[in-house]
C-alpha cells in the first residue's frame, strides 16, 4: 500500500461555498486579488454554454481580471458528471500551483466539491431506457415525485442533493434500478485521500436575507436580456435540454415564450424553485464540520475577504479545513 502524503506535504487549496445569492463570486474576487488565486467554479450549471444571464456566470467586470476556470465548457445536450469534475479540478489545480498561483475552488455544487475533496464513484453504465422512464415521469408528475422515490431508496443521496437537481436524482435512481445497490453506499468506495490541504471556507447569512436577493437577482437577470438568451436557446434547438438541466429560470421563461404561462407566474416559479434549492444549500452547508463558517449578513464584502485570507494565511496543518 502507497503511504498518504502527509499533511505538511500538501499544497494548500482555498475552498468557498454557500448557497446562492450569498455573494460568493463578490468576495472570491476580492480574496483572489489579495493573494494571487486564480477561481475554478465549482457551479454545476455555469458549466454550459450559451446560459451566462441564467446561471449567474460572473461578468467581465465583475471577474477583475481574476482568471475564471470550468465556466460554458460544455454544451446543455452534454453530460458533466460530478466525477469528471473532481478529475478535471485536481489537473486545474495541479497546473496553477506549477505557476506559482493559489488554487480556489469556488461555487455550491455540493457533489462537485466532494468529489474533489474525497473523490467519488465514478459510477455504474447508464441505462437508457431507465432514464427516458425516470424523465417521462418528471414531465408528468414533476421533480419532486422522483426526489420523494429516491428519499425512500436511497435516503443519503437524497439528502445530498437539491429536489431541483433532475439530471442527479435521474442519476441516482438509475444507479439503484440498474445495480440494486444504493449510490450513497457505492461512493462510500471513493479515494480516502486527497493530495491538497484545503482550507475551507462557507459563506452563510439568514434565509430571510437570501431570499430578497434571489428576488432581487431575478429581475435583474431579465434586466439584463434573460428572454433574449432564452429565445437563442431555444432557436438552437435546445428546449429540452434546458429544461432537462432545471437550471434557474430556463424552464419557466420557455414556458412564458410558449405563452403557457403569464410573466408573473414565470417570476413566482423562479423565485420559489430558487429559493427551495437556497433553502437546501443552507441545510447542508451548515451540516459540515470541517469548514470555517463566515456569517456574511452584516459584513461588507472586502471585510469578509479579509477573514477568508487571514483564515488561509494562518491555516495550520491540522485543525478546522485541513486535508481532505
Amino acid at each position: 500500500m502507497v503511504p498518504s502524503v502527509s499533511a505538511q506535504a500538501k499544497p494548500k487549496v482555498l475552498m468557498i461555498t454557500g448557497p446562492t445569492a450569498v455573494g460568493k463570486t463578490r468576495v472570491a474576487v476580492e480574496v483572489a486579488r489579495s493573494i494571487g488565486g486564480h477561481v475554478a467554479s465549482a457551479d454545476s450549471m455555469q458549466i454550459y454554454r450559451w446560459m451566462e444571464i441564467g446561471t449567474a456566470q460572473p461578468t467581465v467586470e465583475e471577474m477583475r481580471g481574476v482568471p475564471h476556470y470550468f465556466m460554458s465548457i460544455v454544451r446543455p445536450d452534454e453530460d458533466y458528471s460530478a466525477a469528471q469534475f473532481g478529475a478535471d479540478a485536481t489537473e486545474c489545480i495541479r497546473w496553477l500551483l506549477g505557476r506559482g498561483v493559489v488554487p480556489m475552488v469556488v461555487g455550491g455544487a455540493r457533489l462537485y466539491l466532494r468529489s474533489l475533496t474525497h473523490g467519488i464513484f465514478p459510477g455504474v453504465p447508464k441505462s437508457p431506457e431507465v432514464r427516458k422512464r425516470l424523465l417521462v415521469l418528471a414531465d408528468t408528475e414533476g421533480a419532486e415525485c422522483l426526489h420523494e422515490r429516491l428519499s425512500q431508496v436511497d435516503p443519503e443521496a437524497a439528502a445530498r442533493l437539491a429536489p431541483g437537481d433532475l439530471k442527479r436524482v435521474v442519476r441516482a435512481l438509475e444507479v439503484y434500478e440498474t445495480t440494486g445497490t444504493r449510490m450513497s453506499q457505492l461512493q462510500t468506495q471513493d479515494a480516502p485521500d486527497s493530495p491538497f490541504h484545503f482550507v475551507k471556507v462557507i459563506l452563510t447569512a439568514s434565509r430571510e436575507w437570501i431570499y430578497e436577493r434571489i428576488g432581487r437577482r431575478t429581475r435583474e437577470m431579465f434586466e439584463m436580456g434573460f428572454m433574449d438568451e432564452v429565445k437563442r436557446l431555444l432557436a438552437m434547438g435546445y428546449g429540452d435540454d434546458i429544461e432537462r438541466i432545471k437550471a434557474n429560470g430556463y424552464r419557466e421563461t420557455a414556458a412564458l415564450l410558449r405563452g403557457e404561462i403569464a410573466e408573473s407566474e414565470a417570476f413566482e416559479r423562479m423565485d420559489r424553485a430558487t429559493r427551495h434549492n437556497a433553502k437546501y444549500q443552507l441545510m447542508w452547508t451548515r451540516q459540515e464540520k470541517d469548514w470555517h463558517s463566515i456569517d456574511v449578513e452584516s459584513l461588507p464584502p472586502e471585510e469578509t475577504a479579509g477573514r477568508i485570507v487571514s483564515l488561509f494565511e494562518a491555516a495550520g496543518r491540522h485543525g478546522p479545513g485541513a486535508g481532505a
